[in-house]
């Protein structure tokens, strides 16, 4: 979301989940399993940390880090 022609612009980020959600569905990921989360590969902004609301003004939701940390753990 970092990329200098994109910069955490939200019509980008719906875009990708538009075209990525329906190859999801036909790789067999139910929609109601994936979370998408906007994330800077380079700086880590919404990794660990959240990113800065002057930055991303428009993604309220949890970091990738908060949303693995609640996901279940099988058991062996």
């Amino acid at each position: 979301m970092d990329e200098p022609s994109v910069l955490w612009n939200e019509a980008r980020w719906t875009e990708i989940k538009t075209k990525l959600g329906p190859f999801l569905e036909k790789s067999g990921y139910p929609p109601s399993d994936v979370q998408y989360v906007p994330i800077s590969g380079l700086s880590g902004e919404n990794i660990v940390q959240k990113v800065d609301a002057k930055t991303c003004k428009w993604y309220q939701g949890e970091t990738l880090m908060e949303i693995l940390d609640k996901l279940p753990v099988e058991k062996r």
